[in-house]
């Protein structure tokens, strides 16, 4: 998904690709507490991942588009912190709605992913052809998909990063996996690990400001 949406954001506009993964997301999330067989989830959940995390590599490139080199460590930080912030209050809201109904979670969720499209497409203009024009760029020529994995492959350093950063994912992803099945099995519902979530999230946004 993040390969398949920087490509597409550099070819077609991060505007773009922002809103096809916003509109998509949420369009499969209106049918997600309908599925009950598991073959339909488990394609339903891999489109959903795949849309999703399309958006990604676009924000963060227009992102880069709207700063300049000195400002992107601070407006970069600025955005993890105002997604933390987010996710503070997410995990306690969505515990207390996934107690009462998990359809109402998931028509919530696609709401406020449509709220936002519209709020993108109404009132945020398209970044790529206007930072190309400042800089004085012609449309890129995209080099072939084998010579961008070879100069991947190729970065020592760049791999000993990855290898590094898929441990800490490893771990991390415990939380969203194995923690709710553990919790579960304790007798602890939806609410209470929307909590526990939260507060996990307040330490690392606390952490990150001080640094």
């Amino acid at each position: 998904a993040a390969l398949t949406g920087g490509a597409l954001a550099d070819r077609i506009g991060r505007r773009t690709v922002m809103l096809m993964s916003l509109v998509g997301a949420s369009s499969l999330l209106l049918v997600f507490g309908r599925l009950t067989a598991p073959p339909a989830i488990l394609v339903a959940v891999l489109v959903f991942a795949f849309l999703g995390d399309m958006y990604r590599p676009a924000a963060q490139a227009m992102m880069a588009d709207l700063t300049r080199p000195e400002q992107r460590p601070t407006a970069f930080s600025l955005m993890y912190v105002t997604v933390n912030l987010g996710m503070t209050v997410s995990p306690i809201v969505g515990g207390f709605i996934a107690q009462r109904s998990y359809q109402w979670l998931f028509w919530g969720d696609a709401g406020t992913s449509l709220a936002y499209a519209l709020l993108l497409a109404l009132a945020v203009p398209e970044t790529l052809a206007s930072r190309r024009r400042a800089a004085g760029e012609a449309a890129p020529a995209h080099p072939p998909l084998g010579d961008v994995l070879r100069s991947i492959t190729g970065h020592r350093a760049f791999l000993v990063f990855l290898a590094a950063t898929f441990g800490v994912s490893v771990a991390y992803m415990q939380s969203h996996t194995t923690l709710p099945l553990y919790m579960q099995g304790l007798g602890l519902g939806p609410r209470t690990y929307g909590l526990v979530v939260a507060v996990n999230v307040v330490r690392a946004t606390v952490l990150t400001v001080l640094a």
